[in-house]
């Protein structure tokens, strides 16, 4: 898979709300795509303690 486009991000970036969720929980979030077959947005956060 490749980085998305910069068009991607910057969609992505408009749910920023997302985002801001994830990361406040010490996670992360992040976009794959691949040409032709679209984009996966992937929300990683760490194990409950």
């Amino acid at each position: 898979m490749l980085p998305c486009s910069k068009t991607l991000k910057t969609l992505f970036e408009i749910n920023s709300i997302v985002k801001k969720m994830v990361e406040a929980m010490n996670g992360r979030v992040w976009c794959e795509s691949e040409l032709g077959k679209g984009a996966t947005f992937i929300v990683e956060l760490p194990a409950a303690s």
